[in-house]
């Protein structure tokens, strides 16, 4: 089991939740990448679960990528960057692609990084009561 990711297993429920909250859950390196996929890949490989809910400790869901980290990530020649980034954070959305069960992103925080991919990933988001949401259009009047 990952210290970030921790998982527990109860009634045919999977709830994964990032535990790094001094961070604001941010996924910060290769461990943080790998300790996602391989929660999901556990709990797609369990015929047991029904559903699994992500969520995330302390007070935010997931902050996106660690800005150091991504710092890193554009560091090099754009083609080398590239690779860089589809097998680094490109294999949490392929990971969910994997699961048959519907995974419920549960957000505990209204969202800092609007396009990080994890909730988007998600079969359905359910933020908790009474989260005021922020209002997202695609309208950017070009």
């Amino acid at each position: 089991m990952s210290d970030f990711v921790q998982t527990v297993r109860e009634d045919g429920i999977a709830i994964l939740t990032l535990n790094r909250p001094q961070t604001r859950n941010a996924i910060a390196d290769d461990a943080s990448i790998q300790a996602i996929v391989t929660a999901l890949a556990e709990i797609s490989a369990d015929t047991t679960l029904r559903a699994a809910i992500l969520t995330g400790a302390g007070p935010a869901f997931c902050a996106g990528g660690s800005l150091q980290s991504l710092g890193q990530l554009a560091a090099g020649e754009p083609i080398v960057n590239e690779q860089r980034y589809r097998t680094g954070i490109q294999r949490i959305p392929r990971a969910f692609q994997q699961i048959d069960i519907p995974v419920i992103a549960r957000s505990t925080a209204p969202p800092l990084v609007p396009d990080w991919t994890s909730p988007a990933c998600a079969t359905s988001a359910l933020p908790r009561p009474a989260l005021p949401l922020p209002r997202v259009s695609s309208s950017l009047a070009w």
